[in-house]
């Protein structure tokens, strides 16, 4: 079932065809994400630029004085003068062969005649708007069988359309040249080694997405990103770092990172391999030569763990049991286990503090491991979990957190 399958009308025409709905009924703001592969730029009914992408167009629901509204974000420097990689959008409609996001003030700095049109039809959305260049006041999102096929951007100052189409199968995301590497790899979980011994992992579902694309500063090489995808969502996880080809063979490709970033801080602290079969990426392994430390991320088929649906209620638990088996050790045990999870709490802090969220939230996770009842671990995963968008989590860990001032710890 697609995305939008409760609103849509499908068409009896043969030919292909968007999908149809009943127009000017307003909808139920929800996330989605859409994968495209090219763009086309508009503008007086020509089209002056046009281009491959390899990006994500990410769509959330957020809360902006109280009011729900949707904020989509794009991240593509190559058109971030064209197109702001984040633009908020006060309502969610439906029109005849489209799905629309819009923000219609009363009062602009552009008008035009689609916001005028959807002012008398819609009504203003907001007293007061100025658009910049690079913002648009609407995103229109055409559907084929209830999945997103295009997403267009329509512009009021200048007047003009961008428009992103996807022409991609399900698996050439993970697919790519050795010639011509460029791809988006999609992980449902993953290992930690340091110093090449295992230290956690799998996680029971930790969905992450490894992308690979030419250097966007224009120099040699490659640049390679991370994002976490939990919920859909993807958020950079770690910052684009510089690499460029070491070694390639029939079933591995070694990246290094070179050169350095704006801080002056070293890209050859990092690599990556790509682990694959004629082509078809079977799993990817981040390494921090500086830490000793390597990722492996998984596939999905790979993924051991059933995805982790903690409740509340089984967060408590959990305490509760620590707290009944804490009871029955001896003072030595006791002491170590506070030892341990105070120095796997500090190596978090060292991480977070290097702007590294993602091993931070690993120490801290470990450190509650064996010790649930540690505060200010709990703490310290409120605050990463906040700064990469995951609320699901960072309510479970402030839920403990709470559970543990009630009965006095």
């Amino acid at each position: 079932m697609g995305l939008f399958d409760l609103f849509k009308n499908k068409s009896n025409s043969n030919e292909p065809t968007f999908d149809k709905f009943e127009p000017f009924q307003s909808l139920q703001k929800q996330d989605f994400a859409f994968h495209p592969t090219r763009y086309e730029t508009w503008k007086g009914g020509k089209m002056v630029d046009s281009g491959k992408v390899n990006t994500v167009i990410n769509a959330k629901v957020i809360s902006v004085d109280g009011d729900e509204k949707m904020e989509v974000t794009f991240n593509d420097t190559k058109l971030n003068t064209e197109l702001a990689n984040k633009n908020v959008y006060d309502e969610f409609v439906t029109a005849t062969d489209r799905l629309q996001l819009i923000t219609i003030p009363n009062e602009t700095n552009s008008e035009n005649m689609g916001i005028k049109m959807f002012r008398m039809t819609i009504g203003a959305t907001r007293h007061r708007k100025n658009f910049n260049s690079n913002e648009p006041y609407c995103c229109n999102l055409f559907l084929q069988s209830g999945k997103i096929a295009k997403v267009t951007f329509s512009y009021s100052s200048p007047e003009k359309l961008i428009e992103f189409y996807s022409e991609r199968n399900e698996e050439d995301d993970e697919t790519f040249d050795v010639e011509d590497l460029e791809f988006v790899f999609h992980s449902s979980d993953h290992l930690r080694y340091e110093n090449g011994r295992h230290v956690s992992g799998p996680h029971g579902g930790a969905p992450r997405a490894v992308k690979v694309e030419p250097n966007i500063s224009g120099n040699e090489g490659y640049t390679v990103t991370m994002f976490n995808t939990d919920g859909g969502q993807a958020v950079v996880q770690m910052a684009p770092k510089q690499m460029k080809l070491v070694k390639a063979d029939s079933k591995k490709i070694e990246l290094k990172g070179y050169g350095y970033d704006q801080m002056g801080s070293s890209f050859a602290d990092y690599g990556l391999t790509i682990f694959h079969n004629d082509g078809k990426i079977e799993k990817c392994v981040l390494h921090m030569y500086d830490r000793g430390v390597d990722i492996e991320y998984l596939k999905l088929e790979e993924q051991t763990n059933k995805k982790n649906n903690t409740t509340e209620t089984d967060s408590i638990e959990e305490i509760n049991s620590f707290l009944n088996r804490f009871k029955t050790l001896p003072m030595t045990v006791k002491t170590q286990l506070a030892q341990q999870t105070d120095q796997l709490n500090n190596l978090g802090v060292d991480c977070y503090e290097n702007d590294d969220i993602e091993n931070a939230i690993d120490y801290y996770n470990r450190a509650l491991e064996i010790y649930p009842i540690n505060d200010d671990a709990l703490k310290n995963l409120i605050v990463c979990y906040r700064e990469i968008g995951d609320f699901k989590k960072m309510q479970l860990a402030q839920t403990k957190l709470d559970y543990l001032k009630k009965i006095g710890l």
